[in-house]
Formats: C-alpha cells, structure tokens, sequence
C-alpha cells in the first residue's frame, strides 16, 4: 500500500478506534503463528480456513518438528489466553481488538484491496456472560460497520445475517453488510460481525464461575473490517477520470491550483493563494500546489486523477475580482465564489454536500438495482443483468448448494450465491418484506421462511 490508501486507511482505523472505545474495546496485539494442533482444534473453523492457510514448515535447511500456520484469522490464537485470564463473572464482558495484518493463500485471481494474499484489517474477540448480552453486541458492532460505510466512506450497505452456507466457519450465525457495486453487477461483503455461540469455548476451556458460584460457560463474538473497504469506496464512486474520494477520507480534501500569466508577476497571483491557503489550512486538509514545474492544466487532471473533492483555481479573473473558482470533482462543475469572511463556512458546507451527493447517487445504484424475484426464471434475468435478486427462500442449506451448482452447469452463470437475509434497511417500495402464509420458496416451492439476497460476488 502506498501512501496514499494508507492515510485512507488510517483514517478508518481513526474512527473505528474511536467508536470501539465508545463501547470499552481496548486494543492488543497477538501472535501470527498457530500451531496445528491449536488451529484443529475447532473442527468446523479449521474445515472452513485449510484451503487459505499459508504454512511454514522450516526455520532456514532445518525442517519444523511441527508446521505453524500463519493467522488467517486469530480464534485460536487469542482463545487459550482468554482461558486463563477468565476466572469469574467480574472479569466478563472482556472486549479485545488488534490492527494487524492477515494471510489466506488465495490463488483466484487475487486483486489488491479486493481479495489479496495478504491485507490488512481489525479483529475484535469478546467474551460475554450471556447470550442475550452476546447478540446485542453482535448488532451493535455491525451497526458501527454500517455506519462507517455510510458516513465516511459515503458507500451504502445492505444489513443482514447469513445462510448456514456462507458463514463464518465455527458461528453460530454471521451478520453482514454486503455493497453493490453497479459496473461489474456484482455484490461485495463489506464486513462481518459473528455470534460463536459457546463453540470456541468449549474447545479451548473457557469458563467462569457465574453469579450463583457454579461454573459457566461465557458466549462469544468476533468481528472485522478490512482494506477490502478502500476497493469498495473506489469502485462505488470513481469513474474513467480515476479516483472520487469522499471528503471524510480523502487525504486533501482541497487543493488549490493558481494559475499564473504574462499580465501579472507569479508574485501577485501567490500573495493571494496564500491567504486562501492561510485561511483554510487550519480547518480543512488542504494543499497549495504552487510549482511552476507544470501547467495548471496538467495539474487539474492530475489532482482529478488522485480523486481531490475539491479544487479552487485562483488567476488574473479572481483576483481583480476578489473571487475563487471552485471545481467539484463528484459532479466536475465549476463555480464562481466571493472571497470573504464566510468562506470557511461556505467550504465546510461544500464538503458537506458533496460527501451526501456521492452516498445519495450510490444508494440510488444500490436500491434500484434490487430485484424482487419469485421464480427461478426472474432470477437468472436479473443476475444476467447485472442486478441483485431478493426472493422467498425456505433457507434450506442442500436447496442452496444444489441451486447454486444448478446455475453453473445448466443456465452457464457462475458464481452465484446467496449474500445474506436481509434486515429491513432496504428503502425500495418495490420490495415486501413480510412473509405471507402463501409466499413459496422460489426454488423448491416448499414455505418460505426468509428473503434472501442472491447475486454475483467478489
């Protein structure tokens, strides 16, 4: 990752910390290597991480007595210290994260942000003394999820649970914020917050003595967000100019451009970019880019191509008149503003507007492009579309499998799959939500018992 999609991603960690802390998550850090003995130590969790798992089986020539993994997930790292740590009631909930980095040995056409060897994300593990604790906890972390998409990367998500199918390897169930992205028709999960149940802790010995003195077993979650986020932010917003960077995340949100000629000194045109600049730097993340090393117009398209929400080009025009021309790079306009004492305001509302502009025009994208579907006949047509098919499903994991292969082999679409039954966040007035007696499965025309949201995806 270069500097650029760091600082992005360092303003995620920024606000994700500071929601977490909000909810007494404190950060640690753990290990990367797994034994195998520890990493098979839940069974279904290991099933579900053999393919990805990277192994390291020499120190140097010497052969290890026993292969480590390298954490493709940190369960079963962080479990055995929880194990001994835990004693009674008093010391639950405990709430951990660490920022570090993963490794799942992908070999289909691994792409960086999307779906790469190695990336980055947050982890969070907690342990709770009731399930009804643990559930509530599970909803209220991928609510923060939710709310990252939308107020700070501007990208809109659908909240919902998983099939038995897609989740988490070891859960008892997984929620999930799944995006859209319109250009390739293809569904994209943002982020995951898992309730294990009591799994983990009854492979890995985690008990406490409860209120009443006697030994329990403590319910658990974990849950992560990644830089797959980036890869998401860039294809729901840019376009063939490049990047279109949010205002909240974007590393300059405003770059000022002055454009010199012969009519004036380069002197003149500087002293009053330098006091837009010296007004706005304070406030905004703000860059001067006064070098005469290129012409302004070689630099209006590169700033265009780094995805700058805002550009003010200052010339002879604007400063005669006391003016400042701004370019939004959502919308590529330009307007003409007065130079005063409201300009910060004026800026701040700008970024304003255009941060709702950009999560306005991509949950436009993402709703309409819902399908309601009732058949398996709808269905195909709206993936072959490029679109996302809502149906009634009897949420029957072999029915799953089977239709999913059935799309393969006898309508020629790959890739098929449910992306989660849908919590009613979807604002599309085209979509009933509540099951009716008489609503079937559109599959195996048996009751349904959900929606669910197929579709293609990353």
């Amino acid at each position: 990752m270069r500097p650029w999609a760091y600082e992005i991603w360092e303003y995620i960690q920024s606000y994700l910390n500071t929601q977490f802390k909000k909810i007494g998550i404190s950060n640690a850090y753990y290990p990367m290597f797994i034994t195998e003995k520890t990493l098979s130590k839940e069974q279904e969790h290991l099933e579900g991480f053999v393919p990805e798992v990277a192994w390291v089986t020499h120190s140097g020539n010497t052969k290890l007595d026993n292969k480590l993994a390298i954490r493709p997930t940190s369960e079963t790292i962080i479990y055995p210290y929880f194990s001994k740590w835990i004693r009674t009631w008093r010391d639950l909930p405990l709430k951990q994260n660490q920022w570090c980095n993963v490794v799942r040995w992908e070999f289909k056409d691994p792409t960086p942000f999307i779906r790469s060897r190695e990336f980055l994300w947050h982890e969070a593990h907690t342990v709770h003394e009731t399930l009804e604790e643990t559930k509530e906890f599970v909803k209220d972390t991928l609510d923060i999820y939710y709310e990252t998409y939308k107020s700070i990367l501007a990208v809109p998500t659908i909240k919902g649970v998983k099939t038995y199918v897609e989740k988490f390897a070891g859960a008892d169930y997984t929620t999930t914020v799944e995006a859209y992205i319109q250009e390739s028709g293809k569904g994209i999960q943002g982020a995951t917050s898992h309730n294990l149940g009591q799994n983990f802790a009854k492979m890995f010995e985690i008990y406490f003595e409860g209120r009443d003195t006697k030994k329990h077993i403590p319910y658990q979650t974990s849950f992560g967000f990644t830089t797959r986020s980036i890869g998401v932010m860039i294809m729901t917003h840019s376009d063939d100019k490049g990047l279109v960077l949010p205002p909240q995340i974007s590393p300059i949100q405003i770059v000022i451009v002055p454009i010199y000629s012969k009519k004036y000194e380069d002197s003149f045109i500087n002293k009053y970019t330098n006091k837009v600049y010296m007004c706005l730097k304070n406030k905004f993340r703000v860059k001067l880019d006064d070098d005469k090393l290129n012409t302004a117009g070689y630099k209006f398209n590169y700033w265009e191509l780094k995805g700058i929400p805002l550009r003010i080009e200052i010339g002879n025009q604007e400063v005669e008149s006391n003016k400042l021309c701004l370019f939004r790079r959502d919308i590529m306009e330009k307007e003409v503003i007065d130079f005063n004492l409201n300009l910060i305001q004026l800026i701040d509302n700008k970024l304003e507007q255009i941060q709702q502009s950009l999560y306005l025009k991509a949950h436009y994208k993402l709703n309409t492009n819902i399908i309601k579907c009732l058949s398996i006949d709808e269905l195909i047509q709206t993936i072959k579309e490029g679109k996302l098919a809502l149906t009634p499903f009897c949420d029957d994991s072999k029915i799953e499998e089977e239709f999913k292969i059935k799309c393969k082999e006898l309508y020629g679409i790959n890739g098929v799959k449910t992306l989660c039954k849908p919590f009613n966040d979807i604002d599309n007035n085209n979509i009933k939500y509540k099951l009716e007696n008489r609503d079937k499965c559109f599959i195996s025309s048996n009751p349904a018992t959900c929606w669910v949201i197929w579709g293609k995806s990353y």
